[in-house]
This record gives structure tokens, C-alpha cells and sequence, in this order.
């Protein structure tokens, strides 16, 4: 094989490789759970999760997700506000972080999207649904964070989704602590 020959042959097989990459990486799962166990008894919930997508399962299942977003970006903000709480009173109650032995744990602090954020959202997917409705989404997930403090130690739990969620991958850590001194290396920092 000539040298030109191999260097595109090279290049060909690199950009393959680059697009199956960028394919694989874009079907890793959207919708993610982090469970962050801080102390003995205080989980960290941080959801990310396509937000506009579990607003109409919640809100308008039965209508087409074009006819949400043109009816809901519409709506006036207290309107609009109104019906947020209505969704997230539904994913608070279908959510649920239950200790191995059979306890449900209440969750608090709930810290959701502002209304306006998400309400900007969906006109942004409604303006792109009626100029290029066969377009894909590439929204973000959004962030909605929670906690849940025990009495007792936290050693396992099971969780439970609302269905709006639809499938989540739910990813759970301890964090390993290290204090560094001043004008000392840290110890080795294993992964």
C-alpha cells in the first residue's frame, strides 16, 4: 500500500472510530439518579432528568408532546407555576428512599427548576417543533435535588421512581474524605 494511500486509509478509519464513539456516547442514558451517602445518615438525591419530557407525561399524557409544549409555553407564568407544582407534587409523591429494613425515609429540601427556566424551555421546543418537527432534541437534563436525613445509619436502600421518569440510572457513592496539610501531598487518592 502506498504511503498516501495508508495515510487516508488511517484517517478513514480514525473519523469511523470518532463517529462510533459520538454514537456510543449519545446513547448513554439521559435520565440519572446520584445517591451520595454524606454521613452515616444523610443522603444527597441529584436528579437529572428531561424535565419537559416528565412534565408532559404528568401534565398532558394524552396529548401529542408538540400540542404540550404549545399550550403549556403559553400559559401565563402564575399559570404556568400552578401546574409546575401539580407535576412536582407528583414526582415528590411517586418518589420514594425506603432503608433495608423496610423504613421509608422522608425526603426534604426539594430544590426544583424555576418556573421561568422551564417555561423557556418549552417555547424554545415549541418554536423548533413547528420550524423542524422532524428534528431530535438535544436538551440538557435538568437538575432537581433533594435529601433525605435518617435517625438511623444508612447502610442500603431501595428507591422508587415516579413513572414519569421513566427509565433512570441511578448511580450511588460514599465519598472518601482526605485532609491535606498545608505544604504536604495529599495521601494517594484512589478511584
Amino acid at each position: 500500500m502506498k504511503p498516501i494511500t495508508r495515510i487516508h486509509h488511517a484517517i478513514g478509519s480514525l473519523l469511523l472510530m470518532l463517529l462510533a464513539c459520538g454514537c456510543l456516547a449519545h446513547e448513554l442514558p439521559d435520565n440519572r439518579l446520584t445517591l451520595v451517602l454524606r454521613d452515616d445518615n444523610h443522603l444527597s438525591l441529584g436528579f437529572y432528568i428531561h424535565y419537559a419530557d416528565a412534565l408532559h407525561r404528568a401534565l398532558s399524557p394524552r396529548t401529542s408532546f408538540q400540542e404540550f409544549t404549545l399550550v403549556y409555553s403559553s400559559l401565563a407564568a402564575a399559570d404556568f407555576e400552578k401546574e409546575m407544582q401539580r407535576a412536582q407534587m407528583k414526582f415528590r409523591l411517586g418518589t420514594r428512599v425506603v432503608l433495608a429494613s423496610g423504613a421509608a425515609l422522608t425526603i426534604a429540601n426539594w430544590q426544583w427548576p424555576a418556573p421561568a427556566t422551564v417555561q423557556r424551555s418549552l417555547q424554545e421546543r415549541a418554536m423548533a417543533s413547528v420550524v423542524a418537527p422532524s428534528a431530535h432534541s438535544h436538551d440538557a437534563p435538568t437538575e432537581i435535588r433533594a435529601e433525605v436525613v435518617s435517625a438511623a445509619a444508612i447502610s442500603a436502600v431501595s428507591v422508587l421512581l415516579p413513572d414519569e421518569f421513566q427509565n433512570v440510572l441511578v448511580v450511588s457513592y460514599r465519598p472518601a474524605e482526605v485532609w491535606i496539610q498545608p505544604k504536604q501531598p495529599s495521601p494517594v487518592i484512589k478511584f
